[in-house]
């Protein structure tokens, strides 16, 4: 299921703590939780990553800032690659440690509670402060439990426009505006290189333009995607940012506002700043409402930014959605980390919470299939919320936190372990409840008799004894959508405007009652 999350922290200060905001929900729909929370002051934070900051750019990596790095010549290479990593695990460990405390406890209990590890997972972190865009929050070690989630930055304040559509341009015809600008010192012909195997694209490359070339061609037709490589850098503030566009011409944001605002409104969806420290440059364009930004928050070398886009536009173009390609386009950058370390922490999306999100146009556009049948799989706990009652702890937060870690997270991964043998999918998850899908009625039976085989062999313990689970069995026809996928039911078992058929019959198949009947009595409610 693909699910929303909102993490919107307040005026604060790392001396003072922040208060914090949670909303989960279904992707397109209004949030169905809401909670607060507070992370605690952390007065060693920023300076532990000014360290780390410190650390990255003595290693004198040649890079896309607007000067050359300086190379440290007086301490070996081996020496600052050691210090980078010793003080990026320091800040890693930090932001952890802090994420864990008990003023930010119901928070992580809550996406605990209603995340499942097959959700594909959009998390949007609304912040104004600038060091809390800074921090690597992908290596929460919470985050980093969900293979299909990924964080983005977002301003606190943003406006939409209306009719913006999830697809990036027309099919076979994506509209492609490509800057290469100042190249001096570094090499952007990789990126070129990417830019041109891209499929079902149409791309026009402008080679250090002027500032007049470039604002016409913003101004004269409409484009899906804004490209830039070169040479870009924010201010200290990160408030402001400025690209080169050529050798001579330098410009930032407010220099082409007319001209982005217009491709806004025309149709632009998405910029890609393959260049360094893009912060500035995200906060100038969130300001005129641009959908979804890609940018890189410090110095990035040449291979990096490279590699980045080819693995990017390969895994986006192929299918996967932006928020996954971005995440696999980072991860398979651990690859250079030996010459390039904390390359993975540089790529981050800058998000316009009212825009969709986005998607590459299918090449082909196939006529909505027949909806076939569904064996529909309901699992819940037995007696949940009376066994919480009786867990140990001194408050119910703590109660709460020994039953996610110690009976539910199991449980969950009992659950989904098994789904891909049994060709089975977690659609949703709600509470300690699991709503699953099975292409036949022999699978679901097998699933659900493997999952309570495996609770009877291998308990979770409880204060009630070994943990109990009830699971149902129901048939029905899911109903597709008008984006060609199917829709599932919400808040309930069936509804009638999703389903066709038997969405709520008993299914009294022989087969599975033979299969039972084999394999002894397992607590298979089909009801």
């Amino acid at each position: 299921m693909d699910k929303l999350v909102i993490i919107k922290i307040g005026e604060g200060s790392f001396t003072q703590g922040f208060p914090v905001h949670l909303q989960i929900g279904p992707e397109g729909e209004l949030p169905q939780i809401a909670i607060a929370a507070a992370l605690p002051a952390a007065p060693e934070i920023p300076v532990e990553y000014c360290q780390w900051q410190t650390a990255y750019l003595q290693l004198g990596l040649l890079n896309r800032l607007d000067a050359p790095a300086q190379q440290q010549t007086n301490i070996s290479f081996a020496e600052r690659l050691l210090a980078c990593t010793q003080t990026a695990k320091r800040l890693q460990d930090s932001l952890n440690q802090w994420l864990c405390q008990d003023q930010f406890r119901p928070l992580h209990l809550k996406l605990l509670e209603q995340l499942s590890l097959s959700d594909r997972i959009r998390i949007l972190l609304q912040t104004q402060d600038q060091q809390l865009q800074r921090l690597p929050w992908h290596q929460w070690e919470l985050l980093q439990s969900y293979p299909q989630a990924e964080l983005a930055l977002s301003p606190t304040d943003f406006e939409g426009f209306e009719g913006i559509d999830h697809a990036l341009g027309p099919v076979d015809n994506v509209k492609l505006l490509a800057i290469l600008g100042n190249s001096q010192d570094i090499d952007i012909a990789g990126d070129r290189a990417s830019l041109n195997q891209l499929p079902n694209a149409q791309i026009e490359f402008l080679e250090e333009p002027n500032r007049l070339e470039l604002n016409n061609r913003l101004f004269e037709q409409p484009w899906d995607i804004l490209f830039f490589a070169g040479h870009s850098d924010s201010s200290p503030c990160t408030q402001t940012g400025h690209i080169a566009i050529n050798s001579q011409e330098v410009l930032d944001i407010d220099q082409l506002r007319y001209a982005l605002k217009r491709a806004i409104r025309q149709g632009l969806k998405l910029a890609i700043f393959n260049s360094c420290n893009g912060l500035g440059l995200a906060h100038h364009l969130a300001d005129l409402h641009l959908p979804a930004m890609i940018i890189m928050r410090e110095p990035v070398p040449d291979s990096v930014a490279q590699h980045f886009l080819k693995y990017f536009l390969k895994a986006f173009s192929q299918g996967q959605s932006f928020y996954l390609a971005v995440r696999t386009a980072r991860e398979q950058l651990q690859g250079l980390e030996s010459d390039f370390p904390c390359a993975t922490w540089l790529p981050i999306i800058y998000q316009n919470p009212a825009a969709p999100p986005l998607a590459w146009p299918r090449a082909v556009r196939l006529p909505p299939p027949a909806a076939q049948p569904r064996i529909i799989v309901f699992t819940d706990l037995v007696n949940s919320t009376g066994l919480k009652k009786t867990l140990p702890g001194e408050d119910l937060a703590a109660q709460n936190h020994h039953y996610f870690d110690k009976i539910l997270r199991p449980h969950q991964q009992r659950v989904e372990a098994s789904l891909i043998a049994y060709e089975g999918q977690v659609i949703k998850t709600e509470g300690d409840g699991f709503f699953l899908v099975f292409p036949g009625i022999m699978q679901a039976a097998q699933w659900s008799i493997a999952l309570q085989k495996q609770h009877q062999s291998d308990p979770i313990p409880t204060p009630l004894g070994p943990l109990q689970v009830r699971v149902g069995i129901h048939m029905g026809s899911p109903l597709m959508n008008a984006e060609g996928r199917f829709d599932w039911p919400r808040g309930g078992l069936c509804r009638s405007s999703l389903f066709r058929g038997q969405g709520r019959s008993n299914l009294a198949l022989g087969g599975v009652c033979s299969l039972i009947a084999k394999c002894g009595p397992h607590c298979l409610a089909n009801s």
